[in-house]
Formats: structure tokens, C-alpha cells, sequence
């Protein structure tokens, strides 16, 4: 409410009277694209750390991924790993 109060002389109306939308992140584009390494190594190593049975390597072996909401998922619990528990 705030900002569209602060901006209404430099937004449409339209804009300004529009229900909330929320905002998706491109994850299929982040998996398939830019970060599809980094995704590979995080959940490669989860396996070999033994957090993740074998058989999780196979998710990582299909480019493009059909699930890369559950690629996306393996690798924040990757980052978060190797942040939180091996330092």
C-alpha cells in the first residue's frame, strides 16, 4: 500500500489498482541452463556424503530435466549442507 501510494504519480492506474500477483522463479530455465553443473555437482555430492541414495544421480543424468522443481530442491539442500554442516 505503501509504495503504490509513493509512486501513483508515476504509475497507470491500472497498475495501481490491480489485485497482488506473486512472482514465480524461472527454476526450469536455472536447472536446464545456467546452473545446470553447479545442480549436478550438489546433488552428486550429496550421494557421495551419503545423504541421498544412488539412485538420485539418475534425476541429474536427464538434460532437460522433466522435474527441475525436485533438481531445484536436492541442490538447495546441497548448498545448505555444505554451508551449514561441513562449514
Amino acid at each position: 500500500r505503501v509504495l503504490r501510494e509513493a509512486f501513483a504519480d508515476v504509475l497507470p492506474s491500472a497498475s495501481l489498482q490491480r489485485p497482488k500477483r506473486g512472482w514465480l522463479a524461472p527454476v526450469f530455465y536455472w536447472v536446464n541452463d545456467s546452473l545446470w553443473d553447479d545442480v549436478v555437482h550438489l546433488i552428486s555430492h550429496l550421494v557421495d556424503v551419503e545423504i541421498l541414495h544412488p539412485s538420485a544421480r539418475q534425476l541429474a543424468q536427464e538434460r532437460p530435466s522433466r522435474q527441475p522443481g525436485k533438481l531445484w530442491a536436492l541442490a538447495i539442500l546441497g548448498l545448505w549442507h555444505q554451508t551449514f554442516v561441513e562449514g
